[in-house]
């Protein structure tokens, strides 16, 4: 991984796997998609419920919250990332051995048996 500015990431092609970064502070598990002027279209490969709006949103949530339920993922949306902040914002970029490691991580969760019913 490597640490990059706003203007670098921007100038990436879609389909870059990236994390908000303060120094000392990764935020968030994003994919980058078209870079649109001086802003790009992000999507968030965490907490990605699946809905129709975003009154439905928090109703799902709010359903999920008052009866234990699940809820689905979808990771075909998506929004413009709209800070517009200066070149100082830092950005930190996964790279392909990252991207491997992490799968392979997730993977052998999985091969080992990953609960599907956590409580």
């Amino acid at each position: 991984m490597k640490i990059i500015k706003r203007s670098e990431l921007m100038a990436l092609p879609q389909g870059v796997l990236y994390s908000n970064f303060t120094p000392n502070i990764f935020d968030g598990l994003y994919e980058k998609g078209e870079t649109w002027g001086n802003d790009w279209v992000q999507q968030s490969l965490i907490g990605n419920i699946k809905n129709d709006s975003s009154d439905d949103y928090h109703e799902i949530i709010d359903f999920a919250l008052e009866n234990n339920a699940p809820m689905e993922l979808e990771f075909d949306g998506g929004g413009r990332e709209g800070f517009f902040e200066d070149d100082s914002q830092l950005f930190a970029v996964y790279e392909l051995a990252d991207i491997t490691q992490l799968i392979k991580h997730l993977s052998t969760m999985l091969l080992l048996g990953y609960v599907n019913n956590i409580k």
